[in-house]
């Protein structure tokens, strides 16, 4: 596939909903869904939730599926629970990590630089503490983390991004494991986002990364998306790339990889350019190289929309996946105002407001957690600690 820098264009259609349910609550005094993810961690093929409280001396909850209503946090199945003056980034990745392929989950523990992440085995239930869990070093603190199996062996590999570099180990994890890659990258605010899927669809995973700030002082902050179609061998020079339209649009301010949007049989990407003036906005990328299309923008000024992106599959039942994208910031009748936008592949917006800061910092999709059969949408509001849930229908 040829390397292209593509044109962006406007395209919008939007409709208005108000169906996010609150799913968890936590105290007042907590950060409940600084983090959130949706993925079978037990290995029963039911979808499980897991919940990040990322205040200090947070913890993460996991609820076993199927989750089919309003929960709270003493029906967790497991508890990993920080040391005192400890606390837990806001970033969840799981898959087959282990020996054999067996499930696991990773979360990133430690306030400073260099940080840890710990490893917890799926099977765990009952409270745990980080220090009888396997850890891997990293550079910084929080990083995001995703997973994916890059090398087609069944087991999968873990990649953390963070505002310096992008490391790589490959699977099964253990105690202390060296990393396979590191490329270390331009530094700054919001430096890279994740996301991992078979794009190409020859078995393997390929890799997206998003970097808002560009490394090139000439592109003024446009924004680059990359893709890496081997990244087991290559995390250097991508197959191809989107490059935002004009100064300061930050693209690849979230990442995600969508469904096939234009038929050519491969994945597409989905990415948020949050400083898309004055609103922030949603652009679609397509492997086969012709269009990137502006898909949504944010309800008012400052909103920066596209600082979370995430694949929900297929919420509505159509046999299509959609889109979810995040913004915060935005302030509208004196009122700071977070926005969570649904779009699907025909450029249909549903819109879910909040009158809170964090509304959407936090998201999972791609999963059935109720069992049935419709992918549900999880939301985190670690501003007010609350979870919300869109169930598929």
């Amino acid at each position: 596939m040829m390397k292209r820098t593509l044109p962006l264009f406007l395209c919008i259609a939007c409709t208005a909903s108000n169906d996010a349910e609150v799913l968890l609550g936590g105290p007042e005094t907590s950060e409940i869904g600084g983090g959130v993810l949706a993925h079978d961690v037990d290995g029963d093929e039911q979808a499980d939730l897991l919940v990040v409280d990322t205040f200090t001396e947070g913890a993460v909850y996991v609820f076993h599926g199927p989750v089919t209503g309003p929960l709270v946090l003493d029906d967790a199945d497991l508890v990993v629970a920080l040391d005192e003056g400890g606390c837990i980034g806001p970033s969840l990745a799981a898959g087959r990590l282990l020996e054999g392929g067996a499930s696991a989950f990773v979360f990133s523990d430690g306030c400073s630089s260099p940080g840890e992440l710990r490893i917890v085995p799926g099977e765990l239930t009952g409270f745990v503490t980080p220090g009888t869990l396997d850890r891997l070093a990293v550079s910084e603190m929080a990083p995001e983390l995703a997973v994916g199996d890059l090398d087609g062996d069944g087991i999968d590999e873990l990649i953390a991004a963070n505002e310096q570099d992008v490391t790589l180990w490959t699977g099964p994890l253990s105690f202390d494991a060296a990393p396979v890659a590191t490329q270390r990258r331009f530094g700054g605010q919001w430096e890279h986002h994740v996301a991992v899927a078979d794009i190409d669809g020859d078995g393997r995973d390929d890799v997206v990364l998003g970097r808002p700030r560009s490394p090139h002082p000439e592109d003024n902050e446009r924004g680059e998306v990359h893709v890496f179609l081997d990244a087991m061998t290559n995390l250097a020079d991508p197959d191809l790339s989107f490059i935002g339209p004009a100064a300061g649009d930050f693209a690849g301010s979230g990442v995600a990889v969508t469904e096939d949007l234009d038929g050519d049989g491969l994945r597409d990407i989905a990415f948020g350019m949050a400083h898309f003036a004055p609103r922030g906005a949603l652009a679609f990328g397509l492997t086969d190289g012709s269009l990137v299309e502006v898909a949504s923008e944010g309800d008012y000024d400052n909103h920066q929309l596209g600082r979370r992106v995430v694949d929900v599959g297929d919420l509505d039942g159509d046999g299509l996946s959609e889109v979810a994208v995040a913004g915060w910031d935005g302030i509208h009748d004196g009122v700071d105002r977070s926005i969570v936008q649904i779009v699907d592949a025909e450029g249909e917006v549903w819109r879910l407001r909040s009158r809170g800061f964090d509304f959407g910092a936090s998201m999972a999709g791609g999963a059935d957690l109720d069992g049935d059969g419709l992918d549900d949408l999880v939301i985190g509001d670690p501003d007010t600690a609350r979870v919300h849930v869109v169930w598929g229908r």
